[in-house]
């Protein structure tokens, strides 16, 4: 029962410092936070985050990995089925994913966010646009058409992911994903052309 409590107890103080955080990651930027101000936030005191973090840097890894390994579950789960031609299952499971980390995401997305977190978000999507490039045009003799491929897919739904955080996920995951799905589907057939 004891360690039932507390384990309770540490998810409260974990959720309050991530809370926390994303909204100072707001106001301050990543670089503008501090213990002190982030304890405060919380409602705890600053020993308690010295139990669970070494500092804000170590927290924030904490955070980038959990968020990027659920990324890559995702991205995992999807490797066979997709192709650049049929996204929206995938896309569907990408925006259910933002929604889940979205008070995170939507700071660390945002201006005042990570532009290193952004490029760890913008990684595998792109690794995933160029395997399925490959797939889709397996005698495809220019090299740089997958790229292009990847970097026109990767920065449009990172925009897409930016808007729908920042307006507060108005639309569900799925009319999300349906839009997105539109919208690559569109550049994939002008891609296809010669």
């Amino acid at each position: 029962m004891i360690k039932c409590e507390q384990d309770s107890r540490t998810r409260r103080t974990k959720a309050a410092l991530r809370a926390g955080l994303a909204a100072l990651i707001r106001e301050k930027g990543v670089a503008g936070v501090t213990v002190r101000e982030l304890a405060e936030r919380a409602g705890i005191n600053r020993a308690t985050f010295y139990i669970h973090y070494h500092d804000i840097d170590d927290m924030l890894g904490h955070i980038y990995r959990e968020i990027l390994s659920d990324l890559a579950a995702v991205l995992e789960m999807h490797q066979k089925e997709e192709s650049a031609e049929r996204p929206f299952s995938i896309l569907c499971d990408i925006f259910r994913f933002l929604q889940k980390h979205s008070a995170m995401c939507a700071a660390l997305l945002s201006e005042r966010g990570d532009p290193a977190f952004i490029e760890q978000i913008k990684a595998p999507i792109r690794d995933k646009c160029v395997r399925d490039w490959k797939r889709l045009r397996p005698d495809e003799p220019n090299e740089h058409r997958a790229a292009y491929f990847a970097s026109y897919i990767v920065s449009g739904c990172v925009g897409l992911f930016e808007q729908w955080l920042k307006g507060g996920m108005q639309e569900t995951p799925e009319e999300m994903a349906q839009l997105a799905d539109r919208m690559i589907r569109t550049g994939v057939k002008t891609m296809l052309t010669p």
